[in-house]
């Protein structure tokens, strides 16, 4: 799958992001290129346009000559640049990034021609981060009034960042192992959850535990672009340190159920606060704090009186998700959460929509329809128990009562 938008490529799980060389946001001044005996002043910017307009409208490379003399070398940020990857001969395992930015205005040579500009940018691992290193020759060529140019540069900025789509790609790679794993504790968490109490919590707890830890050390500990099998040292660690929690939780349900309770009030209030809170016109770290506590303070008391039914709630949610996830490893079309959450940092919205096609929400919608079958029957089932449990006390009772006689 190859995706990419104005600084951000998704390519073959690895992805590159130019978003580190924009000018940064508290920055009043633009970044110029340092050309050698320049014919005009060279104002560019990666993702957004710069803040120097020509003739009142700013793009993403601009060349000044003073005077109220400028020409847009390049378009503007609002349209999607073209990128390509080359082998680069120096390191097998990066690429170069070939980026053609979108044409500017008509070339001043040759009006026929729109001016156009290509990076080309190499990985520097030993660089500096939010710089770019110039390649002399190409600067000493570049050429303000022609209707074509290429930069070379290098930086760190433009080396792959594998960390965490590397668990997509391991997915991918043992679909066939992991996706009936998910499969199968997807379908007993569904159905059994409420009924296998001490099994549910040991299960629920290494799962989550695991995925905590594997998402933890993938993005803070292993260095970027690290050879993809350390993925399978990562997940043994995540894995004893999951079966060592789920053992302790298991003997402590209570506790167990406090903790999941919280979980989803965070995953409730992250929701509330990006679809909902997140639009109202106040401070928006406070808000975000605010929204994520309340709702984690909800769900705990909830979590306190009605133990069985967050279980059952939680059980249904997580083994819906699980079901449908194993499914979806060899059906394919599941959207990729990691790429879903970087669009939304980056607020690309309208790519978003890309991502989520029909597909996806048919997946959505089976998930929906299992959460909801769940809770049905592991309400009836609980429901069984509590009436067995009563019947127990009621013979226990009548018997005792018998014996007094």
């Amino acid at each position: 799958m190859d995706f990419n938008i104005r600084c951000f490529l998704f390519n073959d799980y690895n992805v590159y992001d130019l978003s580190g060389l924009s000018r940064p946001f508290k920055d009043t001044t633009d970044m110029t290129i340092p050309v050698p005996n320049p014919k005009a002043k060279i104002y560019y910017n990666f993702c957004e346009n710069t803040l120097f307009s020509c003739k009142d409208v700013s793009s993403l490379m601009i060349a000044d000559y003073g005077n109220g003399v400028c020409e847009r070398l390049a378009g503007t940020a609002k349209n999607v640049n073209k990128w390509t990857l080359e082998k680069d001969p120096k390191d097998e395992k990066q690429s170069i990034i070939v980026i053609a930015l979108n044409q500017g205005q008509s070339c001043k040579t040759n009006p026929a021609q729109n001016y156009t500009v290509t990076y080309k940018l190499s990985c520097d691992k030993q660089g500096d981060k939010r710089k770019l290193n110039w390649d002399d020759a190409s600067l000493k060529a570049f050429d303000p009034e022609s209707c074509t140019n290429t930069l070379v540069a290098s930086s760190v900025e433009a080396c792959s960042q594998v960390n965490f789509y590397i668990l997509a790609d391991f997915l991918e790679k043992y679909k066939w192992l992991l996706g009936s794993g998910m499969i199968l504790i997807g379908i007993f968490e569904l159905f059994f959850g409420v009924k296998l109490v001490v099994l549910t919590t040991f299960i629920i707890s290494a799962v989550v535990v695991v995925s905590v830890a594997f998402v933890f050390f993938i993005e803070y500990i292993i260095p970027k672009g690290s050879n993809p099998n350390i993925v399978w040292v990562v997940l043994g660690i995540s894995a004893v340190l999951g079966l060592v929690m789920g053992y302790f939780l298991a003997k402590v349900y209570k506790v167990f159920v406090g903790i999941f309770g919280g979980y989803i009030g965070y995953l409730l209030g992250t929701l509330l606060y990006t679809f909902a809170m997140s639009h109202i016109d106040w401070n928006q770290s406070a808000l975000q704090w605010i929204t994520i506590c309340s709702m984690i303070l909800i769900c705990l008391l909830l979590s306190y009186f009605f133990a069985d039914y967050i279980l059952i709630t939680c059980t249904s949610f997580v083994g819906g998700y699980l079901t449908i996830r194993g499914i979806s490893l060899y059906a394919g079309g599941f959207p990729n959460e990691q790429l879903i959450k970087d669009l939304m940092n980056k607020g690309e919205y309208e790519e978003i929509n890309k991502v989520l096609n029909w597909v996806a929400y048919v997946y959505f919608a089976a998930w929906i329809v299992l959460f909801i079958i769940g809770i049905v029957v592991q309400v009836k089932i609980n429901k069984e128990g509590e009436k067995n449990i009563d019947e127990k006390k009621i013979n226990n009772t009548n018997f005792y009562f018998k014996m007094d006689k």
